[in-house]
């Protein structure tokens, strides 16, 4: 059976990495779809001109359109993002260095990659990045 070296001596069984690119690729077409969705819903609130199509009854409402646009946009940023992610993890099949911890180097747990395909890092090194995001210690 023909296997991948990683960067760090490690070897990924070709089949293995085959399941993951297959995972990567389902999982980015689903994505795109959701962003293509998402970005439709957004234009489709605003006229040509920029102005939102229906226009509120209520001035209450001008507050809810607008936190509405500004919430799927805050959404197509986030896809975007894991799209990217994704198509990172795409690269890295291809030269080799997929399943590799980007902050330790390590082997990241093949359960984790199942669960998130296009993690960059092991659980260990998630943990205390999440850590030092909230700024606890």
């Amino acid at each position: 059976m023909r296997r991948c070296c990683n960067t760090h001596g490690g070897m990924m069984d070709k089949r293995k990495l085959k399941h993951y690119e297959k995972l990567l690729l389902t999982k980015r077409k689903e994505i795109v779809e959701e962003l293509e969705s998402i970005k439709k819903a957004l234009s489709d609130g605003y006229e040509s001109g920029g102005e939102i199509t229906s226009y509120p009854s209520h001035v209450a409402d001008i507050g809810t359109d607008s936190s509405e646009m500004e919430t799927l946009s805050l959404i197509i940023t986030t896809v975007s993002q894991m799209l990217n992610d994704i198509d990172e993890a795409l690269s890295k099949i291809t030269d080799g260095t997929y399943g590799i911890c980007e902050i330790c180097g390590k082997e990241i747990n093949p359960e984790r990659l199942e669960f998130i395909p296009h993690t960059k890092l092991c659980i260990k090194c998630k943990e205390k990045e999440d850590i030092s995001v909230r700024g606890i210690r």
